[in-house]
């Protein structure tokens, strides 16, 4: 799975490593979730996930655009007469992805409102917690603003969009969009389902 984030929070996140590391959990949690709800109702009574994630901080164009990219077993361990074993379920529907999506978004959000980083409306909040780093170097937070937001940090160009950006976090009414196959948008996060490896292709997995 594949998670990007709206353009305000993707600015928050690589300037806040203490946000960055609540903001994961929670996204983990709520992809494990779904495992878990998943496999019991396919009557599995102790269902464990498993993942691997990894931050990647560009996007293709080389931009500051961090986000998610979770290796997740398409299946839970569970314990059965004191052995564990691994149980499979069916993949990820088009419909189980938007409602991951969403759930994913209604919980970061409802954080961001609880930490003064959003209002009870949505709307974005100006907010001055950063990272030292950040605080200290005026041009390293131009510099990264400047990325995030696709503008131009420096020069007698400064402030001029490089490219169109998206829009923030829109409206907390919100339904999920399809993007593609297994892959839905709301509220400015973007999820990613429809990559997967099998379970022989060694060299697949060794990539990931």
């Amino acid at each position: 799975m594949v998670l990007s984030f709206p353009i305000p929070l993707r600015y928050w996140l690589h300037t806040n490593k203490r946000l960055f590391s609540k903001i994961h959990s929670i996204i983990i949690k709520e992809m494990h979730r779904y495992y878990i709800n998943k496999a019991r109702q396919t009557g599995i009574k102790t269902p464990r996930p498993g993942s691997i994630s990894f931050t990647q901080r560009a996007g293709s164009a080389v931009n500051l655009n961090p986000h998610l990219h979770v290796l997740l077993l398409d299946g839970v361990f569970t314990e059965i007469n004191g052995v564990v074993r691994f149980r499979n379920i069916d993949a990820i529907t088009d419909d189980e992805v938007a409602w991951l999506c969403e759930n994913i978004a209604k919980k970061v959000m409802k954080h961001l409102t609880k930490e003064g980083y959003l209002d009870k409306d949505g709307e974005v909040v100006q907010n001055p917690m950063m990272d030292d780093l950040f605080l200290e170097n005026e041009a390293i937070t131009a510099a990264s603003y400047a990325s995030i937001a696709g503008m131009i940090a420096f020069g007698k160009n400064a402030g001029k969009y490089v490219t169109r950006i998206g829009s923030g976090f829109g409206y907390f009414e919100e339904i999920p969009l399809a993007k593609g196959k297994l892959c839905y948008s709301v509220n400015g996060f973007s999820l990613h389902c429809n990559t997967s490896t099998n379970t022989h292709a060694r060299d697949r997995l060794f990539k990931c």
